[in-house]
């Protein structure tokens, strides 16, 4: 497992916001999902609760 995913993991839990997150970061947004993907692929189940915006 590599750090810069639990790095990635820690700033997405604590600003609660994947493009947030991908921002402080200073990541494309999609490198921060597909970090949380393998992260959650290797650890064998889902981190985060995920919804589009606007639906709810």
């Amino acid at each position: 497992m590599e750090l810069r995913l639990l790095v990635t993991f820690e700033k997405v839990a604590t600003v609660l916001n994947f493009t947030r997150a991908a921002a402080e970061l200073t990541y494309a947004q999609s490198s921060v999902t597909g970090q949380i993907r393998s992260l959650e692929s290797s650890l064998g189940t889902e981190l985060f609760d995920r919804w589009a915006a606007g639906s709810g």
